[in-house]
């Protein structure tokens, strides 16, 4: 086992996922539960869900809060000589990624 490092280079916090199973084969209904608590699919313009629900509900997927300019270890298996893993971002309440493939052995 080893790590890979994980930097966020913006100026505002962001939620990075980097697990060996894509988020989409665990749950399909991801994103749209997601918009869901973003408010976003029943009134774009409103504010009515606490940003705190859509925080809870990444951490309960798997992702990690990152703080602006901070670099944050995560740890990186290799199985049967498969070193891939897949990465989500969610960041300025969008889900920019998911389930990015990322090989390991390159990093």
């Amino acid at each position: 086992m080893y790590n890979i490092y994980v930097t966020n280079k913006s100026e505002k916090s962001v939620y990075i996922r980097l697990q060996s199973q894509k988020i989409s084969s665990l749950n399909e209904s991801f994103p749209h539960e997601l918009e869901r608590l973003a408010g976003r699919r029943d009134n774009p313009t409103a504010d009515s869900q606490p940003q705190q629900s859509v925080d809870s509900y990444l951490l309960r997927w798997g992702f990690c809060n990152i703080p602006a300019q901070v670099t944050m270890p995560f740890a990186a298996e290799v199985h049967n000589d498969d070193a891939r893993m897949y990465a989500s971002l969610y960041a300025d309440s969008k889900l920019w990624v998911m389930d990015y493939e990322v090989n390991c052995a390159r990093y």
